[in-house]
């Protein structure tokens, strides 16, 4: 299930200082205004991960795991 939650009810004080000063980036940019770039990581034309890059720095990496499919005989 996911929630969206109000900018006055997030407590900070417990992020770490690198989350702490990611957020103050984000604030004095107006938080919105970032962009965000997406780029598929392939490994023998097959996709293995989704790499999320914000325009204020911050990474975001997805790593995909496959089920391996039954060979039919």
């Amino acid at each position: 299930m996911a929630a969206i939650i109000k900018k006055s009810r997030v407590d900070l004080r417990e992020l770490t200082p690198a989350e702490r000063a990611h957020a103050a980036i984000r604030a004095k940019r107006g938080g919105d205004t970032c962009e965000k770039q997406v780029e598929l990581v392939q490994d023998r034309g097959r996709v293995i991960a989704i790499q999320l890059t914000c325009s204020c720095g911050e990474q975001t990496v997805v790593t995909l795991e496959y089920d391996e499919q039954p060979t039919q005989p």
